[in-house]
């Protein structure tokens, strides 16, 4: 959203961001080119690298951090801000050989990649910090109380002088984008770090009301509180994986099709794989959510790679007992699944969620028919601009 609400016209801003849906790499990538697809290898990164313009030897890769790469190719094309999210951490991320960043941002945190990060909430706060550098300012959204004193201490450690931004009140009512809670709280973010970034890097510019609407207007970001209109069936997506992220995206759904006719069939299309996360638990967890704000699907598909009925689908059918239950193997599966009820009801309303994978693969299945789009990046995490 940072990039959004930059003064329009007067910069030139280069966005670095993981974990993008698959399509991403339809962009940049050959088609033909199946190297470059699946498990990740030597291989495939030489010639991905090749691609970009590097030319390098397979024991050279080790000397190589990704996010030089991006600094080359940003300074090639003559970027004035370039904007640089970090991976799942903060502590060793490869984005802390950017030594000397302008403004530092941390949004919303919550139980995610404890693997890596956690056990705890505290120990998630601690290893999101380590973005911060002294002397530079540092922005967050506000959290709750324990990951923000983990927050405020290690930036009195560092020398950082902390910010936390509540939601502002000033910030335009746009139904679709900044309508659940969270997303006006990450655009509040958004707009006090470019504020930051505009007072140290160009003084003479300052950001209006027009900017900020028109900000929120044309921002979008494909697979995240994303809709595509195709023909009588209107797409949801949303990449969220985790409880925070699943109960703003029912939400989000609920709000958005409300008051479209009450008739319309609504069906949602969940898939989930993680070591980390309980995929029981969070269908638990979207069906509550689902239910409390009356957007309850009439037909539920899952989509994964084993035949037999696992624990989402049981957990599922007893929260969601009123509707109709079918498990299809593949996303293409789903999908035709989900048309062919769509044809049956005449129109539908799907929600698309619980594996960015999984979202990554309805892009490819809906981009033909793409006919509008509106959306907002929902990141959890840090970044430095």
């Amino acid at each position: 959203m940072n990039h959004g609400i930059l003064p329009s016209g007067q910069y030139e801003v280069k966005l670095q961001a993981p974990a993008a849906p698959p399509t991403f790499w339809d962009t940049v990538m050959p088609k033909s080119n199946k190297l470059l697809r699946g498990v990740p290898s030597l291989a495939g990164m030489s010639e991905w690298l090749r691609v970009l313009g590097h030319l390098i030897q397979d024991c050279d890769l080790d000397k190589l951090n990704i996010v030089h790469i991006a600094g080359m190719k940003g300074k090639g094309k003559k970027v004035d801000a370039a904007i640089f999210e970090t991976h799942h951490g903060g502590e060793y991320d490869a984005t802390n050989v950017i030594l000397k960043p302008v403004v530092m941002g941390i949004t919303s945190l919550g139980m995610d990649h404890i693997s890596q990060l956690g056990p705890t909430i505290e120990d998630i706060a601690w290893h999101k910090a380590g973005i911060f550098k002294t002397g530079t300012p540092a922005f967050s959204a506000s959290q709750d109380v324990r990951p923000s004193a983990v927050l405020s201490k290690r930036a009195a450690e560092k020398g950082v002088n902390l910010t936390f931004i509540s939601t502002n009140d000033a910030l335009p009512d746009s139904g679709g984008v900044l309508s659940i809670p969270v997303q006006r709280l990450n655009c509040s973010l958004a707009l006090e770090i470019v504020r930051a970034f505009l007072k140290l890097k160009a003084p003479e510019h300052t950001i209006d009301l027009d900017d900020i609407s028109s900000g929120i207007e044309n921002f979008s970001w494909a697979g995240r509180f994303e809709v595509i209109e195709d023909g009588i069936s209107r797409w949801f997506l949303d990449g969220a994986h985790n409880m925070m992220s699943l109960e703003q995206a029912a939400e989000w759904f609920s709000n958005n099709t409300h008051g479209l006719g009450t008739q319309t069939c609504r069906v949602l299309i969940f898939s989930h794989f993680s070591e980390d996360r309980d995929g029981a638990d969070l269908v638990e967890c979207l069906a509550h959510s689902l239910l409390k704000h009356n957007a309850s699907p009439d037909y539920v598909i899952f989509t994964t790679y084993q035949e037999s009925e696992g624990g989402s689908t049981r957990i599922g059918k007893s929260k969601l007992s009123h509707c109709r239950f079918s498990t299809e193997p593949t996303i293409e599966g789903a999908f035709q699944r989900a048309r062919r009820i769509s044809a049956q009801q005449g129109g539908m309303e799907v929600l698309v969620t619980g594996s960015l994978f999984l979202v990554g693969g309805a892009l490819n299945f809906l981009q033909p028919q793409k006919l509008a789009r509106t959306g907002c990046n929902l990141l959890q995490g840090s970044g430095v601009l």
